[in-house]
């Protein structure tokens, strides 16, 4: 170790027992150690403090401020509030010594460290944040039972971990799950770095080695690319080589994988060796006739530029083979904090295999943590570069001879500025680099987690972790993944959840994904319509079958609408046969040589025939419902189900919920505006809780009621159309809102409300800027509106 750049970085040796045990570096970040896994170090034990002192050196001087106001000590002596540290000089914590060294007189060995905790006369025992083994637990509040329906129930409903991470912990003793901590108030040290507040990962020896092992291929990539560049300026070079050349330039942008590169290698190998072969048989044809033989030439012969240009193509497709055969590598590495979340381990228990989603969610954790660093190095480089620009920019500079100390480190500091903008060029190309894989392995898990919520009863704490997942894409709990305040609001809504059905005409249904998935399996709601069966598959079947289910569903929601109005008109029937009745009665008791008997007996001869038609009418209704709309229902129902029958096709919940799923992929791009990031870290830097950009189901609800008041007419449909507006009947028909479980700023309608289907919409759960739920509203609805008016 020694001086970077003008910077110093302390060294520090944790020893047991007179042995080494760790090795860290100590610079002008504050290191907090305590019991609490927030901490950058966890030491454990009964007089240890959860944040208990803080390590820090800044320009060669190094100190230790005690934040537990006791049982710190500095050589045997107590630390107060703080001191500063020589070299050599150790802090004793409990049963841990801690021996720090400046970077010009570091032993480089543990001897040294081992001697001077032998000499305060303390057993050192310290555990690392990715190695501890303590009670630690996430804790965010008691839990309470939900009763009822969605709407019915407006209590807070809070989550807690404890006894599942503390039954987890018993089976992975290597495993913390790490502790929900609030800063303690008025505490100067700011451990909320990194997106959006959230805490920076630590990243671990084994993960480091493997990012170095990644971004390493970025540096033999860089090489060729500037190889390539400096041919490119060769005007002599063939245009087959220049186009060839450009080729492998355009080929870094979307970075095949090892299946193509080996592939691309073969066909370049065998180009190769025909060339050899022909070159061969034209120099003998050459010897033997004394003619140049191109006739006889078996296939080309490859110019050397462009021999020279393949080399380069079989380089950079071996970097990428390499590149992803450390794939392996980065999950064994990542998933030592993986384990540290509930989710992990209740995916764990119901056998899914969720590995690569929580590695690489780690993995892109850990490169934005070290992108962060390089560049708080950048800006002390820059300014360290001015600083050193204007020193040899000075008055006597001009006097001097040769490059002076302050040139030669200026030199140096140029040198390390542009490395760390290297290395955040290729953090950056990697996270792109593995943003599709790893959007890919979540919807790959997410369909497997929607299996098995349907499929399976599950405990309460189980099932709010997998409907929060479901909701809102929320992977991880603890603050290197999210806010606090942010888990916690998403854990409290994902704990109310969608019980019964709401059979009446007059219901707006507004459906988170889990709960919107769930209707599916439980055919509350008829199953979208699959694109790829109606263009490509019609009439096997298969598509046969899926609109024979379509319409059983349907006609099942039909016929209780129907009997719902036949129900209401009936009790109409009967009010105005009562009513009827009354006035015929009164009628009767009118005095005939009342001054107002013809008054009062016009009234009542009026109401008593309005009442008798008005029933009329709705007898004739009810009687249409009895004998035409009923028994076409019932008819269409059994037939559906004779056809399902005869396509011999079986639609089981788990195919249809995967098949939703698929479909809720694409309508969650599309109300993104045909993006698709990575859920979890969008709603890590997207979601605002109690802000105007969540879309919750109660703000849906307010806003379809204003729609319905300002447009009555927009959810119904004419079920015995005449002219007269007062005596029509009608049904009402609320397309299923849909919530999709991400950002976006667009609605979509991808089932039309005709036929067997009674409209579905899609709305992003939360958007990018807070108050455009009712843009977004206006705008689909518009849409709708036109649609149900041509119908």
């Amino acid at each position: 170790m020694g001086t970077f750049c003008g910077a110093t970085m302390g060294i520090i040796i944790l020893t047991r027992d007179g042995e080494k045990i760790n090795q860290l570096t100590l610079g002008a970040r504050p290191m907090v150690l305590g019991s609490s896994g927030e901490c950058d170090l966890v030491i454990d034990g009964g007089d240890i403090s959860p944040r208990h002192l803080v390590l820090a050196e800044r320009d060669g001087i190094a100190g230790v401020k005690n934040l537990a106001k006791g049982s710190t000590f500095l050589n045997n002596s107590p630390v107060e509030d703080s001191a500063h540290l020589a070299s050599g000089d150790c802090v004793s914590v409990g049963p841990y010594v801690i021996c720090y060294y400046s970077s010009d007189s570091f032993p480089g060995s543990g001897e040294e460290g081992a001697r001077l905790a032998a000499q305060n006369g303390k057993d050192v025992s310290l555990t690392a944040v990715a190695d501890a083994d303590t009670d630690s637990h996430i804790s965010l509040g008691g839990t309470e039972e939900l009763e009822g329906d969605y709407g019915e129930d407006e209590e807070k409903v809070e989550y807690d971990f404890d006894a599942e991470v503390k039954r987890h912990e018993a089976a992975d003793s290597g495993i913390i799950s790490g502790e929900f901590i609030e800063p303690d108030a008025g505490e100067d040290i700011d451990l909320s770095a990194g997106r959006e507040g959230c805490k920076k990962l630590e990243v671990d020896e084994g993960l480091m080695n493997v990012i170095r092992s990644r971004l390493g291929i970025y540096r033999g990539l860089d090489k060729l690319e500037e190889e390539r560049n400096q041919r490119l300026k060769n005007d002599s070079l063939p245009e087959s080589v220049k186009s060839e050349l450009r080729r492998q330039s355009r080929e870094l942008g979307f970075m095949p994988n090892a299946e193509k590169a080996t592939a691309s290698i073969e066909k370049v190998r065998q180009k190769v060796a025909a060339s050899e072969e022909a070159q061969a048989k034209g120099q003998a044809a050459e010897k033997s006739t004394g003619e140049d033989g191109e006739e006889e030439q078996a296939g080309p012969v490859l110019e050397p530029e462009m021999r020279s240009a393949l080399g380069l193509a079989v380089n950079q497709w071996e970097l990428f083979i390499e590149r992803e055969s450390a794939e392996d590598r980065i999950v064994e590495a990542a998933l030592t904090v993986a384990k540290k979340e509930p989710l992990y381990w209740v995916l764990q228990e119901a056998k899914i295999d969720a590995n690569k989603l929580f590695a690489y969610a780690v993995y892109v954790l850990a490169l934005e943590s070290i992108a962060e660093d390089k560049n708080e190095i950048r800006k002390a480089l820059r300014k360290k570069h001015s600083e050193l620009e204007d020193k040899s920019k000075g008055m006597f500079s001009m006097f001097r001879r040769g490059k002076s100390s302050s040139d030669t480190e200026l030199e140096q500091v140029i040198r390390a500025e542009e490395e760390c903008a290297a290395t955040c060029s290729w953090i950056s190309r990697e996270i792109n680099g593995v943003e599709k894989p790893m959007v890919a392995e979540f919807w790959s898990a997410y369909e497997d987690v929607a299996v098995y919520l349907v499929k399976n009863r599950l405990g309460r704490q189980e099932e709010i972790q997998i409907r929060a997942f479901l909701r809102y894409g929320l992977l991880g709990c603890h603050p290197w993944f999210i806010l606090t305040d942010k888990a916690r609001s998403l854990l409290e809504s994902s704990a109310k959840w969608l019980k019964t059905w709401d059979d009446r005409m007059g219901a707006s249904h507004v459906l988170y994904a889990d709960e919107y998935l769930c209707a599916i399996s439980h055919r509350w709601v008829t199953p979208s319509i699959d694109e790829d069966l109606e263009l490509n598959m019609r009439n096997p079947p298969g598509w046969r079958a899926d609109k024979a289910w379509r319409k059983i569903i349907f006609t099942r929601i039909r016929e209780g609408a129907l009997r719902e109005i036949r129900a209401t008109l009936d009790s109409r029937v009967n009010t105005l046969k009562a009513e009827r009745e009354q006035k015929e009665f009164e009628k009767d008791k009118l005095i005939r040589g009342a001054k107002d008997y013809k008054e009062k007996f016009r009234e009542y001869s009026q109401k008593i025939q309005h009442c008798r038609v008005e029933a009329a009418r709705f007898e004739r209704a009810i009687e249409r419902i009895d004998e035409v709309y009923l028994p076409a229902v019932l008819d269409m129902r059994a037939s559906s189900k004779e056809k399902l029958v005869e396509c011999g096709a079986g639609i089981s919940p788990e195919s249809l919920v995967r098949r939703e799923v698929k479909g809720m992929r694409k309508v969650t791009r599309l109300t993104a505006n045909l993006k698709e990031p990575f859920m979890p870290f969008t709603l890590r830097d997207s979601f605002k809780p109690e802000s105007d950009s969540v879309n919750s189901r109660e703000i849906m609800l307010e806003q379809l009621a204003e729609l319905e008041r300002r447009d009555p007419g927009i959810f119904v449909e004419p079920l015995m159309p005449v002219k007269k507006k007062s005596h029509r009947l009608e049904m009402r028909y609320c397309p299923v809102i849909l919530l999709t479980p991400g950002c976006g700023f667009l609605g979509y309608s991808w089932n039309p409300r005709s036929g067997s289907e009674i409209g579905r919409i899609a709305v992003p759960s939360y958007c990018p800027r807070p108050r455009m739920l009712e843009k977004i509203l206006d705008n689909i609805f518009a849409d709708f509106r036109w649609d149900t008016s041509k119908a």
